[in-house]
């Protein structure tokens, strides 16, 4: 008997680390000499797949500064709407995400004006924009949780310091309200906070962010039961202190992203420079706990990608658990798109995207499941004079 639980242990491990099928990529923007595109979400969530729809919003400056713009397709077609402009103002804006809500509605969020803000959209149709703080503020973060409720936490600045806070956003009637924001970590006096990573597992609440206080960046976590009142704070990565004064303070991490499923599960991946001569490294953790707790720290990546800096990693997650983790590195001489799964093993071997490796520069992936548990991908393909955006799904 324990010989054939072990077998099937091993074979379900194979099958969680299958080499994944892709389409063709297919165009969600055009190539245009001196257009640039970014991507560059708290928790890198650029991509939002509803019942029937994906979604993906990014900014540009097609119209000669930085502006927000969002395209559709069904899930069925093979191609993607006119870009939509979702701000309305001429301040520059950056730094946007979105959140399924319906079928073909989504809600976008985005900085502007030192100031983030939020939008719903319908079909095509773009509603009222909402202020969602009167200070100055950025880096905003949307999450859903299992009864509906809908969060956003973005980094407040108020004189020196920059806090995550939390405020939860009701719909009525197709009017975006919201409640008093309010700060995450309050047992912190001086915070120094960036990027916060929101999601929900079931009905609680789970945050990460980047924290300067010590003099180099750590990522922190905590949790809600509520939405109004947060847990102490919790050390996510390794501390490793440096070899020497001239690396720093210590261990730096950066730009956590987080994912979650149906069964309390809570993952999370982050940039990671404990090789201090290497450059970042891709980790992850996982929690089991709705986020009350993670396990040890571990390393996303194999080794083919040890000596060489990657870059912009995101992660997604199956209702019932699949987790995978998707980053660009230079390996082949040029960026291109990998990606691992962690199965019962540990992580899998690196495999390269497909359709987003080969000729030209390929980075800043954004991914995420779709409700059958494919994978969608969307990803900045760049030129010699310009970039655009390509998309493409699991077969």
């Amino acid at each position: 008997m324990k010989r054939l639980i072990a077998f099937l242990f091993l074979l379900c491990s194979s099958i969680y680390a299958d080499d994944l099928q892709f389409s063709d990529a297919i165009p969600v923007t055009l190539n245009k000499p001196g257009v640039f595109h970014h991507m560059d979400a708290s928790g890198r969530k650029n991509i939002a797949i509803s019942k029937t729809h994906v979604a993906v919003v990014w900014e540009d400056n097609r119209s000669g500064k930085p502006q927000i713009y969002t395209a559709f397709k069904p899930l069925t077609s093979s191609r993607f709407t006119k870009a939509l402009q979702l701000n309305s103002s001429d301040h520059d804006a950056y730094e946007p995400t979105l959140l399924a809500i319906d079928k073909t509605t989504f809600l976008y969020a985005w900085e502007e004006n030192q100031r983030v803000w939020l939008k719903m959209v319908t079909g095509n149709k773009a509603g009222f924009t909402l202020q969602l703080d009167r200070q100055r503020s950025s880096q905003i973060s949307l999450a859903k949780t299992a009864n509906g409720k809908i969060y956003a936490a973005w980094i407040q600045h108020i004189k020196q310091q920059s806090q995550v806070v939390i405020s939860e956003i009701k719909i009525n009637k197709q009017q975006l309200l919201f409640q008093p924001a309010v700060i995450v970590d309050t047992q912190t006096s001086h915070r120094r906070q960036n990027y916060p990573s929101l999601v929900a597992v079931n009905n609680t609440l789970v945050i990460g962010w980047e924290d300067r206080q010590h003099g180099h960046t750590r990522i922190y976590t905590s949790y809600s039961i509520d939405g109004k009142s947060f847990a102490k704070k919790q050390l996510l990565n390794d501390f490793i202190p440096p070899p020497n004064p001239e690396f720093g303070r210590g261990t730096g991490a950066t730009r956590v992203a987080l994912a979650s499923d149906e069964n309390n599960k809570v993952a999370a991946v982050w940039m990671d420079k404990r090789d201090f001569l290497g450059g970042y490294d891709v980790y992850a953790a996982l929690s089991t706990d709705a986020g009350k707790s993670f396990g040890p720290d571990e390393k996303a990546q194999d080794m083919l990608g040890e000596n060489l800096p990657q870059w912009h990693p995101a992660i997604a997650m199956t209702a019932s658990g699949n987790i995978i983790v998707a980053w660009d590195d230079p390996r082949d001489d040029s960026p291109d798109i990998w990606y691992s799964q962690r199965t019962v093993e540990g992580w899998s071997d690196d495999e390269a995207v497909s359709p987003a490796s080969g000729a030209g520069a390929q980075s800043s992936p954004s991914i995420a499941f779709d409700p059958q548990g494919r994978l969608h991908i969307v990803w900045l393909h760049q030129m010699l004079q310009g970039t655009a955006l390509r998309y493409a799904y699991q077969q």
